[in-house]
């Protein structure tokens, strides 16, 4: 497994390409200044037909529990960063970063969804 850095809207922007690109539809995408300030993003929305703007009209209660369920996410990200020792160090090799994360992310992810912090997804078909 190869790690490379990446800024915050590189995977945002693959993200929404794949949602979107998967038939998915959204009708506006929330951000941050970082995300919406970002050309690559705003192309990659947009050539999708998501715009970057708000359809009118949207609800005051739908934007203040928008907005309020980007703290419930970014705890999210800080609490699975420390969780699988990226947050203070990075650890020598990627085979004990691998079953760390194998003991921690699946209790984590499966937290959130208990928690309705992510969306629900269809379940995963076994081989």
């Amino acid at each position: 497994m190869k790690n490379t850095f990446a800024t915050k809207p590189e995977p945002a922007t693959r993200m929404v390409a794949q949602f979107l690109d998967a038939g998915l539809q959204a009708a506006w995408v929330a951000g941050d200044e970082v995300h919406g300030g970002n050309p690559k993003l705003r192309t990659a929305r947009e050539e999708r037909g998501t715009g970057c703007y708000l359809p009118a009209p949207v609800p005051l209660t739908v934007l203040v529990r928008v907005a309020g369920s980007t703290w419930r996410v970014e705890e999210f990200f800080q609490s699975g960063k420390g969780l699988a020792a990226r947050d203070e160090h990075q650890v020598r090799r990627d085979t004990s970063w691998s079953r760390w994360v194998t003991l921690v992310v699946r209790p984590v992810h499966d937290t959130a969804h208990r928690l309705g912090c992510c969306a629900e997804t269809p379940p995963r078909k076994r081989s």
